[in-house]
């Protein structure tokens, strides 16, 4: 028998729940948790100095572009006549820490344009520049705009008030870029073809962008675009934005944007890119071949709106390695696509909302049904975006493994922009796997097909709240029909988030070309996330910020309770410079009906209760020195369990930076044998970047479980923009080698030529 050990119970405001007594009281559970913290923090709220979540205005501030008169030369000067001739726009306000104030330094931004370019030009004062440096981390592209001084801008072409192309720089002129849908929808590993110069003076800084019409998406004949535009000042961890924007919000809330007016895009027209690529790859250590390659992807630009992208033999050899994890629940992990492919205008196959139910997953392309990787033979995609109409498309071939045939990945959505709080979306996948050519089984049939049909509703009713609605239907060869649907709604205000989540996933639920966590389950998760800055704060502290987020399992059948987890803390500050302290309680409730095997422990079946008490601590990541670290202890199941996990980091300049980690996981008499064991992950990383465009990069991860050593190291050269030279070498199974101590090389290049 289990050796189940049931908590003292937990105390949330003024409201103690016991652990027995969690099936019979589910809803309970859940209310009492969300307005026991409501309730123990609201004397905070009334006191605190809490800036209102105002509306945007009913007519937008304006911004004036101006047509250039002579070239313009990107060499982050601003000394042609054109720029100071051009409209100055110092109005920023700060959003963050001082909603509604001027910010501590001066933000001086013009626009320009011609036939080929819109051009963004800025000088961004910092009176100690000369005193003290300016605050880069590193030269990486996609860069953490948390951790450096930064300037950027989000344009919406397409004046739907919800999709935002962003562009921002550091002072040292490496580029971020992303695509937003909404706001809060983020594909940050999107890459556009612009151009960025920046340099650095005693007062300040300067930064000059000049970004293609072509890499903009904007109506036939638009002659005004949304604009947002935004500063960062790291070394008092502030932000300025023009127009003003609430801080409960992202930056790239585009109902808030100004318009941008005087502009003249030129008409569509022929907009072709093409990027080919070859390759060499071998093994090192071995007498195995070496073997060229070679293929690439085209873009076309048919009109501003509509895009069509092509791929034949795609390669992803340069694309960065997930970091192992040792997964202690009983739900598998769900990890992010970061094949440039698959990234553009992603949000468009984004139904769901959440990474626990995700009908369309991109990473499921490349991969056998055992999980090997397999190459796509070919893969085409087309994307239109207009302001009320949204449409994208996929086909993929991937090519026949040893243990799967030749598979067609198909995909379709449709979104319908019924207003600026209302967002109607569906998609339809297909998976059709062909059988193995070495398949011994003469039974099996020739193919196996998966189907699903999915809706999602996305309404904001005030300025404040968020609906989605989403519901799914699959059809599975070998599982039949099966269904899941979520429902989540938010709120989220200067004071904090609170939102409640249901999710439904019934047992034969099997979405073929995309993940879901697990089945036969019906979630419920409320949650409270504070931001709190009353009047009695210490200056040197930003926010109060306690939390509370509660999630309880049953069985989508019966209703059966299977397991519940609640992390909770009352004690968690920010400090002005961006350091995060704090302490809490984690709880589990698990009713275990299956044996299971976590990282080789065996669980039998029985109710268990237990909890752990944790710290976490994490500096200002814009110093030299900089790391996270965190710890628990308490019970795991049926035995004791702590954890140790730290990250430390050291800058020295933005041209070389190191960093490392360890995870511990010590169990203590867990299980049917009484385990007791270690789990350890190690991991070890390096950047050197003489400029921004070339980067080498090592990493080293060490896993004590599986007993893996992964070694990767990486030179990128981009040798002009989106154009690559690379070297690649890895051990360990980076390159897809079933030879774990395989050592290979992979030399690539890309050109990028846009007509």
């Amino acid at each position: 028998m289990p050796r189940s050990r049931t908590g003292p119970g937990v105390r949330i405001g003024s409201v103690v729940w016991y652990g027995p007594l969690l099936p019979l009281t589910l809803s309970r559970l859940a209310c009492g948790c969300v307005l026991g913290v409501v309730g123990f923090h609201l004397p905070c709220a009334l006191h605190a100095q809490q800036p209102i979540t105002f509306d945007a205005p009913k007519e937008a501030p304006t911004w004036e572009a101006q047509r250039t008169t002579a070239e313009i030369t990107i060499d982050g000067q601003l000394n042609e006549a054109d720029w100071q001739r051009a409209v100055a726009n110092t109005s920023y306000i700060q959003k963050d820490p001082l909603q509604g104030a001027a910010p501590s330094q001066r933000t001086t931004a013009r626009i320009l344009f011609d036939d080929r370019f819109l051009y963004i030009g800025a000088f961004c004062q910092d009176s100690h520049a000369a005193t003290e440096r300016l605050r880069i981390q590193d030269l990486r592209r996609d860069f953490d705009p948390f951790e450096n001084d930064m300037f950027g801008v989000a344009i919406d072409g397409l004046g739907d008030h919800r999709n935002a192309w962003v562009f921002q720089t550091t002072p040292f002129g490496n580029q971020r870029d992303q695509q937003v849908l909404n706001g809060d929808n983020f594909n940050e590993d999107w890459n556009g073809l612009w151009h960025v110069a920046t340099t650095r003076t005693d007062s300040g800084w300067y930064a000059e962008f000049a970004i293609p019409w072509k890499t903009l998406r904007y109506r036939k004949g638009a002659t005004e675009m949304g604009l947002i535009s935004m500063r960062g000042l790291r070394r008092t961890n502030e932000v300025a934005t023009f127009p003003p924007i609430p801080r409960a919000y992202t930056n790239f809330r585009m109902e808030y944007a100004a318009r941008l007016i005087g502009i003249a895009p030129p008409a569509p027209s022929l907009a072709l890119q093409i990027n080919p690529y070859a390759l060499v790859n071998g093994p090192l250590n071995s007498n195995g071949e070496w073997k060229p390659d070679a293929g690439g992807e085209v873009k076309w630009a048919v009109s501003p709106s509509t895009v069509i992208d092509a791929t034949v033999n795609t390669d992803f050899a340069q694309t960065d390695v997930d970091r192992q994890v040792n997964n202690l629940g009983r739900f598998s992990i769900f990890f992010p696509e970061k094949r440039q492919f698959f990234l553009e205008n992603a949000s468009l196959f984004d139904m769901s909302g959440t990474s626990e139910i995700v009908p369309f997953y991109s990473r499921r392309i490349g991969l056998d049904d055992e999980g090997t990787a397999q190459p796509l033979d070919a893969g085409l995609r087309l994307v239109t975006q207009t302001t009320k109409h949204n449409v994208g498309a996929i086909a993929v071939r991937q090519h026949a493994g040893e243990s799967s045939g030749t598979t067609h990945f198909g995909v379709l959505s449709y979104a319908y922009n019924a207003s600026d709080k209302a967002r109607f979306s569906t998609l339809f996948t297909g998976r059709d796997a062909q059988r193995a050519n070495n398949l011994t089984d003469l039974d099996a049939p020739p193919h196996s097909g998966n189907y699903t049909a999915s809706g999602t509703a996305t309404l904001r009713p005030t300025r404040d709240v968020q609906v989605t609605a989403f519901a799914s239907a699959a059809y599975d060869d070998v599982n039949g029909d099966g269904a899941a649907a979520n429902l989540w709604v938010g709120r989220n205000t200067n004071i904090g988030y609170m939102g409640w989540m249901q999710q439904y996933v019934d047992s034969r639920y099997t979405p073929g070309a995309g993940f879901v966590q697990g089945n036969n389950y019906l979630l419920t998760g409320p949650a409270v996330d504070l931001d709190l800055r009353p009047m009695w704060l210490p200056k040197k502290i930003r926010s109060y910020a306690p939390y509370m987020y509660l999630y309880i399992y049953n069985d989508a059948d019966d209703l059966e309770f299977q397991q519940a987890s609640m992390d909770i803390s009352l004690a968690s500050i920010r400090l002005q410079n961006g350091t995060f302290i704090g302490a809490g309680r984690e709880q589990e409730w698990q009713h275990i009906a299956e044996e299971f095997t976590p990282l080789g422990i065996t669980i039998s079946p029985g109710d268990y209760s237990f909890g752990r008490t944790w710290i976490y601590c994490s500096t200002d990541g814009s110093r030299k020195f900089s790391g996270d670290g965190s710890a628990k202890t308490g019970r795991y199941y049926d035995g004791d369990y702590w954890t140790v996990d730290f990250n430390l980091r050291y800058a020295p300049s933005p041209h070389i930076v190191v960093g490392g980690g360890w995870n511990i996981d010590a169990f203590e008499q867990v299980g049917t044998t009484d385990t007791t064991f270690n789990a350890q992950l190690l991991s070890m990383s390096m950047r050197i970047a003489p400029f921004a465009r070339l980067q080498i990069t090592g990493s080293y991860q060490y896993n004590t479980v599986s007993e893996r050593e992964v070694l990767n190291a990486r030179l990128s050269w981009e040798y002009q923009p989106l154009s690559f030279l690379y070297l690649v070498f890895g051990q360990g199974g980076f390159l897809a080698s079933e030879n774990r101590n395989e050592q290979r090389l992979i030399g690539k290049v890309t050109w990028l030529r846009q007509f």
